[in-house]
């Protein structure tokens, strides 16, 4: 459902098998020189075909755990399973196998807060931020580059923190 979900939207998906297990991923569209803008682990994110996907664990996105404690998960089982995990794209398997129909009674779906759910999401967009930044960040004192303070500049103002970005680009013209 999840992978279904994110593909009306034009994300493309994937599903992961292990033994006895089954999950989620989903592929940013990110080049694979992008991995240190998702995460300074380079072991959080998958690389396929030279994007970078996220794997997800989505029976933690309960309301009980964090999408970011998803993602861990996700990615933890991805390396635990080296030998016996199986990656197949969504859209191949919808071309095989065709879409159940199911009407909104036979689902049993309690509907979420909306902005619980808004709020959950923030909170961990920006803890995502907060850890790649930092990593960013490190790497431009190190460096002194100006790559690299515009690399931490733009991200930055991505993630709308531009006080952030300000100080990043100041760095880089010094």
């Amino acid at each position: 459902l999840f992978c279904s979900l994110l593909e009306t939207r034009n994300v493309e998906t994937a599903i992961i098998t292990t033994p006895g297990h089954i999950y989620a991923a989903f592929n940013t569209k990110a080049p694979a020189s992008a991995i240190r803008e998702f995460s300074p682990d380079k072991g959080m994110v998958l690389l396929q075909d030279d994007s970078v996907w996220i794997p997800v664990e989505v029976t933690m996105l309960d309301g009980n755990s964090t999408f970011l404690e998803a993602w861990t998960r996700g990615s933890e089982l991805w390396k635990a399973n080296e030998k016996t995990r199986a990656f197949y794209r969504t859209r191949a398997a919808q071309e095989v196998y065709g879409p159940v129909v199911l009407e909104e009674k036979d689902l049993g779906l309690q509907y979420g807060n909306e902005d619980r759910i808004a709020a959950a999401f923030k909170q961990d967009r920006d803890k995502l931020g907060d850890v790649v930044l930092k990593s960013l960040a490190a790497d431009a004192e190190k460096s002194r580059s100006k790559a690299d303070y515009n690399r931490l500049g733009m991200l930055s103002a991505q993630l709308g923190r531009l006080k952030e970005a300000e100080d990043a680009f100041g760095r880089a013209l010094k």
